[in-house]
């Protein structure tokens, strides 16, 4: 290899090292932060958001294609934390080494990652994507008793939570229930409650006036529906199925939410499972089969997740099965799982009703 190409490798190595660089600051409609990189010689760019930021409702991107004599259109990707595309801009054509710019509103997703690409040339340069949110802060109820985070159970101590995004805010307020909580110079700010059984099927509102580090306030109106809860447990070895049958057939169960513990030990370590639970109403017919996806067995570790039913679902029982294949992933022991994979060691449902 001659001096020249040498050196011509050298160069291409050092442009193709991707810097990255981020910032947080404030917007026109509220928080934002922004990230960029920039590099030669690559076809994609990925910028990853030092966290998942939620509530964000417009996105701002800028790009500059890389090559000589070309034009074309880039085209960015986001993602969410699970890796699920939420958003994607194309962006206006640009001839090489200018920079095209474009913005687009969402509806409160979040993002935790970018990948531009280049379009009609060979490279992209640099990319640089804003996110902006609708509020500085977020909020939630634990427990979490459903996949939406706004549910509370009748009976049971609750915590609405609210939660900075990013920098700690000077004040918060969380009006609920007739109750004033204030907060000063937190990132979380916490308000616990017991909604009454009177309240089950009730949606319940409260507000959350914030003003953050520069002064600046934001005010959000909230709510939360209230649900009965019922809780069905077994436990068993050597069990193949559970099934879990309730005192009484419950009616208008709005959603459920299943546990289960797969029986483990040294043998069945790295086998796959693919556990599925069936429900019935009281004439014993099928109302909805919840297959999880598959997971890998671990001693003791209970799988969970919550499903939806149609309105007006009657329930009576469940039925909990253990499906599992004789392949074992990477690390797992012999060359197929033993029957042992098999057992269900421990079910658990929860029937949620938003009227008796």
């Amino acid at each position: 290899m001659n001096r020249e190409l040498v050196l011509a490798v050298i160069i291409v190595l050092v442009l193709g090292v991707i810097s990255y660089a981020a910032t947080m600051s404030e917007s026109p409609t509220g928080f934002a932060v922004s990230a960029q990189k920039s590099g030669s010689y690559v076809g994609t760019i990925t910028i990853n958001f030092d966290k998942e930021y939620p509530l964000v409702n417009k996105i701002s991107v800028e790009t500059t294609l890389g090559g000589e004599w070309c034009s074309g259109k880039a085209k960015v990707r986001f993602y969410d934390a699970n890796g699920k595309e939420v958003a994607s801009i194309t962006m206006p054509s640009k001839s090489a080494h200018s920079t095209a710019k474009t913005s687009i509103s969402v509806s409160d997703i979040k993002v935790k990652k970018a990948v531009a690409e280049a379009g009609g040339c060979l490279y992209i340069d640099k990319a640089k994507a804003t996110l902006e949110f609708s509020r500085p802060f977020t909020t939630y109820i634990t427990p979490t008793e459903s996949q939406s985070q706004s549910v509370a159970v009748a009976g049971q101590t609750s915590t609405l939570n609210v939660e900075a995004i990013e920098k700690a805010l000077n004040t918060i307020t969380i009006k609920a229930g007739g109750m004033t909580t204030l907060c000063s110079n937190k990132v979380l700010c916490t308000y616990s409650f017991k909604e009454t059984e009177a309240n089950i099927g009730k949606t319940i509102t409260y507000t959350v006036d914030a003003v953050d580090s520069v002064g600046k306030s934001s005010t959000y109106t909230g709510s939360y529906k209230v649900y009965g809860k019922v809780t069905l447990k077994k436990s068993g070895a050597n069990m193949e199925s559970q099934t879990l049958k309730f005192d009484k057939a419950y009616n208008n169960i709005q959603y459920v939410g299943i546990k289960l513990t797969p029986s483990g030990g040294s043998s069945t370590k790295g086998c796959i499972v693919q556990p599925r639970i069936e429900i019935y109403n009281a004439a014993d017919k099928l109302v909805k089969a919840i297959d999880f996806s598959a997971d890998t067995v671990a001693t003791g570790s209970a799988l969970g997740m919550f499903a939806d039913l149609p309105a007006g679902t009657q329930v009576s029982k469940f039925v909990f099965i253990l499906g599992w294949e004789r392949v074992p992933v990477t690390g797992g022991t012999g060359s197929f799982c033993p029957t042992a994979a098999r057992y269900v060691d421990f079910a658990e449902a929860n029937l949620y009703y938003a009227a008796k």
